[in-house]
């Protein structure tokens, strides 16, 4: 735990320097909801809503994608992963904490405007506490997967494998967040949490040792 509270604080601050990159993502995804009511404005509002489940996984797909296209790729260039492995050889703990504090500024404010606009919106199809719970949930699995395989580019330079790879693995939990929303909420809710506990350790535990390796090469 006091190594979780070092990186998750440095991270934070390493974050901080980059206010520019959140509020363009914040901001390009409120732009892009207004579009998207304007071109969903005349389709019935039971489909318009399912539409925007969809909208929104997509827009947190990319936002994902983006932040973690090259993860930690600069810590590596620059020795830091070095560093920290001669202090702490428990690498796990350094990369969960430096994933939540991407995903806390990447993903969370984009659930929270989301869940807000489906009230206004959607209020009497969509339920707030539901919706930000499953985009919670999904965007977190989602982000654990494609952190690992942005980590790959440590080995090299395979961006274009990274999505070949980590996008059609991420269509069953883009599926099974539209189900949770529209039918069966707490059957797909236990699913996706299933697939946070199996994927998060996982992808820790690979991105460690993808690491070693790549500092003992």
């Amino acid at each position: 735990m006091f190594f979780f509270k070092i990186f998750f604080h440095q991270e934070i601050l390493q974050i901080s320097k980059r206010k520019s990159y959140h509020f363009a993502n914040i901001f390009s995804f409120i732009i892009l909801l207004s579009l998207f009511q304007i071109f969903t404005n005349n389709i019935e509002q039971n489909l318009s809503a399912n539409l925007f489940i969809t909208f929104c996984n997509f827009a947190l797909l990319s936002s994902i994608l983006l932040i973690n296209q090259w993860f930690l790729s600069q810590d590596f260039h620059d020795g830091t992963l070095e560093q920290i492995i001669i202090k702490c050889q428990n690498l796990e703990i350094m990369i969960v904490a430096k994933c939540l504090a991407n995903w806390l500024f990447s993903c969370v404010p984009i659930i929270i405007f989301a869940s807000i606009f489906s009230q206004i919106l959607y209020g009497e199809i969509l339920i707030f506490w539901q919706l930000f719970l499953i985009l919670a949930i999904a965007s977190l699995a989602m982000f654990f997967l494609f952190a690992l395989c942005g980590c790959l580019n440590i080995l090299g330079q395979l961006s274009a494998i990274i999505y070949v790879i980590a996008l059609p693995l991420s269509l069953p939990i883009l599926i099974i967040t539209n189900l949770a929303i529209t039918e069966n909420f707490l059957i797909n809710l236990k699913i996706l949490s299933a697939l946070v506990f199996f994927i998060v350790p996982l992808a820790s535990f690979s991105m460690a040792k993808i690491i070693k390796i790549s500092c003992d090469s």
